[in-house]
């Protein structure tokens, strides 16, 4: 076996030694035989992007945009501050049932107030949603009622009503209480309620 390799390993000895007396092949040989290959022209062409600045048309459609601003942004105007046993919706607004009341009766012992409802119109040009409280303060000043919520617009209306329903509240007394309506953090005003011991 061992005499059967080196034979082989003989015989291939001279081919070897030729090879590795050949010249290495030149620069230019190598030149020579590279392919001339022919390069894409390619020539492309992009429109100019237009700029925010300069550009006419709106970035986006605005297909049913909502021009409502922010409560932030807003104006609000306090319009009405009306009370009743019970309200009922109808498209002029919240309407008394079954009238306005003048006063608000206090009964039982305790003197508790009678249940009854407030409606507070709101005007805003802007027509923005926002956060509205109303607080009934007794004639020392002190916090008798309070309750919170939102108030929004329909798309084609300015105005809104939003309406509380007072459940009977103990009270000290009857008096001059007065209604103050804050929305979005501002107040807006007081207005009288007039709360009589029965």
């Amino acid at each position: 076996m061992r005499s059967l390799a080196l034979a082989v390993l003989l015989a291939a000895a001279p081919a070897l030694a030729a090879d590795a007396k050949k010249p290495a092949p030149s620069a230019k040989a190598e030149k020579k035989d590279r392919k001339k290959v022919e390069g894409l022209n390619l020539d492309l062409k992009f429109d100019a992007l237009p700029s925010a600045a300069g550009s006419n048309k709106p970035a986006m459609d605005k297909i049913g945009e909502d021009t409502r601003a922010s409560a932030a942004d807003a104006t609000f105007e306090v319009i009405k501050v009306q009370h009743a046993k019970a309200f009922s919706t109808s498209a002029k607004g919240a309407v008394p049932i079954p009238g306005e009341l003048s006063r608000v009766l206090l009964k039982g012992k305790p003197p508790a107030t009678e249940k009854f409802s407030s409606a507070i119109r709101v005007r805003c040009a802007q027509r923005a949603s926002a956060r509205i409280e109303v607080v009934i303060l007794d004639p020392r000043g002190d916090t008798a009622l309070s309750a919170n919520g939102d108030i929004s617009y329909r798309v084609d209306a300015t105005e809104t009503e939003w309406v509380v329903d007072w459940d009977p509240t103990p009270l000290r007394g009857g008096g001059e209480y007065k209604v103050l309506v804050r929305i979005a953090g501002q107040p807006m005003g007081t207005w009288p309620l007039q709360i009589v011991a029965q």
